[in-house]
């Protein structure tokens, strides 16, 4: 199903980018694909003329009676996690594709600059868990095991959220590649930005966004086989607050772009 060949010369064509890709669509200056506001704080000092306001602390500089900022550091061999929805809702060409792309052009630019890359494919369980590592060769194995992976179920996002939860105990990234077709996860969500900066990506063909309205259809579900009729009604499944990812696009374009405005 997944065209491998495709997806392999994509990443030979990242790899010759190479600094160029890091450089100029993820960083700017540096490479590192996550710079920006996920700084690790380092000290505090006087406002001076030119500072980035959003720094100032603004205790330290009630009691002090003029404006302090906080200054940051840039955080080296951080640890960036990737977690795949590999469920049956997710069994389509272009999103595994997609989710591919993404993973592999983000580790290589990540292990580039010295970080530490990781993988975790769930279904309605946790199919394979990679701790991160550093170096090409992890990057590339996470991409193989994407690219292998043939082993579609159900979908509980919460399960795999918890198990990261237990295994990993240290700050990081976590990317998310799912459709996200699945329910009262949040919370787990929500406990894991506690360690983690999130970037969940919603994995989404256009047709897949909405109904048109006015139109009846009869739908089976992929994982459970369940049919039903929906008539005249709205099926978006858009996440508020997720970032979305049109897998029929340029996802490495898509990818870049997404995350620079969400830091």
């Amino acid at each position: 199903m997944i065209d491998k060949a495709k997806v392999l010369s994509k990443v030979r064509e990242l790899e010759l980018l190479g600094e160029k890709l890091s450089e100029g669509i993820f960083s700017g200056s540096k490479l590192s694909i996550f710079r920006g506001r996920g700084l690790e704080f380092d000290d505090l000092r006087e406002y001076v003329h030119g500072d980035d306001v959003r720094d100032i602390d603004w205790k330290v500089s009630a009691r002090q009676g003029k404006p302090f900022i906080k200054t940051y550091r840039e955080e080296k061999n951080r640890d960036i996690i990737f977690m795949v929805d590999m469920s049956k809702s997710m069994m389509d060409k272009e999103k595994i594709e997609a989710a591919a792309l993404a993973i592999a052009s983000t580790s290589l630019a990540a292990v580039k600059n010295g970080d530490r890359v990781g993988l975790l494919i769930f279904t309605d369980i946790v199919e394979k868990y990679i701790p991160p590592k550093a170096g090409k060769l992890q990057a590339m194995s996470l991409l193989d095991a994407v690219l292998s992976f043939d082993n579609w179920g159900q979908t509980n996002i919460s399960s795999a959220l918890k198990y990261l939860a237990k295994v990993h105990k240290d700050k990081g990234i976590l990317v998310i590649l799912s459709d996200f077709l699945d329910r009262d996860f949040e919370n787990d969500l929500k406990m894991l930005r506690r360690k983690f900066k999130i970037y969940p990506f919603q994995l989404y063909k256009q047709r897949e966004k909405d109904l048109p309205k006015g139109y009846s259809f009869f739908v089976k579900g992929r994982e459970n086989g369940r049919e039903c009729y929906l008539s005249n009604v709205n099926i978006s499944n858009r996440k508020e607050g997720f970032l979305d990812m049109d897998v029929e696009g340029d996802v490495v374009y898509q990818l870049a772009s997404i995350i620079r405005r969400a830091r």
